[in-house]
């Protein structure tokens, strides 16, 4: 005669396993969503930081400053576009990427845009988009591990900000 071992789940130890598997999903869930949030907040951040260090240095009669800013690491270079010119330079491939989400007067991206959907691109005010963008356009800063390097420019007879690196 053959014993064979029979193996019984009872209907409490069954739901306990879905009941498992739900909140690990639900857990997995809630941690990508926090982390979108993050990167958000800190793309939002930036917009904030930026625009305001162009408003102090559009504001005053002459400046040269060199700035530093955070950004997650998926953006891999932060990019200024003049749409109503031909492109130029080293990034001149993916200018028509950049173009499309020109429309709403959107002057600064971040490539590549796939990254975030919400934030293909904002728009700076008193930028000097013609000047930034005359040897290279799109212009584009390298982001290099989180971080962004650039300098802000006016001079006594300028009326708007250039950005270089």
């Amino acid at each position: 005669m053959k014993k064979r071992g029979q193996l019984k789940l009872s209907f409490g130890m069954i739901f306990s396993i879905i009941l498992i598997i739900v909140f690990l999903a639900f857990a997995f869930f809630s941690v990508k969503k926090f982390i979108d949030v993050s990167t958000s907040a800190q793309i939002t951040q930036f917009k904030d930081n930026f625009q305001s260090d162009i408003n102090s240095v559009w504001n005053s009669p002459q400046s040269n400053q060199e700035l530093n800013y955070r950004l997650p690491k998926e953006v891999q270079k932060l990019c200024i576009l003049d749409s109503e010119a031909t492109s130029s330079g080293s990034n001149s491939d993916i200018y028509s990427d950049l173009k499309f989400y020109s429309g709403n007067s959107n002057n600064v991206f971040f490539y590549p845009l796939e990254a975030f959907p919400n934030f293909e691109g904002v728009e700076i005010k008193h930028l000097d988009i013609g000047t930034i963008t005359a040897n290279e356009n799109p212009f584009c800063i390298s982001n290099e591990n989180g971080k962004i390097n650039l300098v802000l420019r006016k001079n006594f007879d300028e009326i708007m900000v250039r950005v270089a690196r």
